[in-house]
């Protein structure tokens, strides 16, 4: 007689193989979708903060753009075309270089508080940013310097370029750098003007002395000393004064020493005069390269631009001109939705202060009734006889 049991274990086992494997495999998909949906929800979460954060920052950036250009409009007394040319150049210098919308807003700012009108700051701008760049100083000393010296050398505004030459090829070929010649220059700036001493020749001076170990302030003040008493040198050299410079060729060719300075330009300015003198081929040579040097400024900037650390800064600055643009966008509907809700609140005054006293009052009545539940209760503790604590908690 045949065996019909033991095709039917077999298939009964396999039977139950197949639906186990069914029974991992639904758990595998289940897993799988709860893991999905999980990421799904983590990347919903992360774009909603995301787009949070990114918001917060645009209106953070449009806020700052804005509130800077209204300070350039109070300084700079620009109103309508006039202040909207302002927006647009510093709108493209965030765009075209390294300089942020709001730093070159800031440069605007400067510029106007130094007495430029709209039309003389929007040429002076990108000049400004690329004695910056080549200087490698911030947007404030830039505009701060330029502007001193040229009202200090009744200079146009045309003529800034030939300022940014002066001070590059002089910090880049002597011992010395932009900041500390802002500073020579606001102490000799003037002087020099008036006594005809040209700001290429005033700034290859200052190189020279910077040569010599004397920088910044107190060089600006020596050379001043040494530009006043020049004449009083002339005489006592016995030679027709034809100006500073010659002075002090004539003073290098006569051999002076520490006595013939002293006497001539006080005991406080020996040191700058045999500085000069001792510097004066290194002045000649300096002079002329200021001179003949007259793309300095642009050659130095792109040298510091061909970099990734400023290539990253272009990249910011391109990113937040795009921001502007949104903040530009929803700005009407931002302040439709602020005056909206500002004269909302002025109008409902007495309804606002009503609301808030009633919630005032509600949350006075829940502290008071909870207060009264948790004094009875302290009130049925210590009225229980002693040891019904512990033993309750005992058993």
């Amino acid at each position: 007689m045949p065996n019909v049991g033991s095709p039917y274990v077999v298939v009964r086992a396999r039977t139950t193989k197949l639906k186990g494997d069914m029974n991992d495999a639904h758990r595998i998909v289940d897993g799988a979708m709860s893991k999905i949906e999980t990421a799904f929800k983590v990347a919903a979460v992360a774009a909603a903060a995301a787009f949070v954060v990114m918001s917060k920052n645009i209106l953070s950036l449009g806020l700052d753009f804005e509130a800077t250009m209204k300070t350039v409009q109070a300084w700079s007394g620009a109103t309508g075309e006039s202040l909207q040319a302002l927006t647009d150049i510093a709108r493209e210098m965030g765009r075209t270089t390294e300089w942020s919308a709001n730093q070159s807003a800031e440069a605007l700012k400067f510029l106007a508080a130094a007495g430029f009108t709209v039309e003389q700051s929007i040429a002076a701008l990108p000049a400004t940013l690329e004695l910056a760049t080549a200087g490698q100083v911030d947007l404030a000393s830039a505009a701060d310097i330029t502007t001193d010296v040229m009202t200090a050398f009744g200079l146009e505004v045309e003529e800034l370029n030939r300022v940014n030459n002066a001070f590059i090829t002089t910090s880049s070929s002597s011992n010395t750098n932009v900041l500390m010649l802002g500073e020579s220059f606001k102490m000799v700036a003037p002087t020099a003007n008036v006594m005809g001493v040209s700001i290429e020749k005033t700034a290859a001076m200052l190189g020279a002395l910077a040569s010599a170990g004397i920088k910044g302030g107190m060089a600006g003040r020596g050379l001043n000393a040494i530009m006043l008493k020049s004449r009083k040198a002339a005489e006592m050299l016995g030679i027709e004064y034809t100006g500073v410079e010659d002075t002090i060729r004539a003073m290098t060719k006569a051999g002076w020493g520490d006595i013939e300075y002293q006497k001539a330009f006080g005991i406080m300015h020996v040191k700058t005069a045999a500085g000069l003198v001792g510097q004066f081929e290194n002045y000649e040579k300096l002079t002329e390269k200021i001179i003949e040097n007259t793309t300095a400024t642009q050659d130095l900037a792109t040298i510091i631009r061909d970099s990734l650390g400023v290539e990253i800064k272009e990249l910011e600055s391109i990113i937040q001109d795009k921001m502007l643009d949104v903040f530009d966008k929803i700005k009407p509907s931002l302040r439709e939705i602020v005056t909206g809700m500002t004269a909302w609140i002025d109008k409902n005054r007495e309804l606002i202060e009503q609301k808030t006293d009633e919630a005032i009052d509600k949350i006075k009545t829940a502290l008071t009734a909870t207060w009264d539940v948790l004094t009875k209760l302290k009130t049925f503790y210590d009225n229980l006889p002693e040891g019904t604590v512990g033993v309750g908690l005992i058993g």
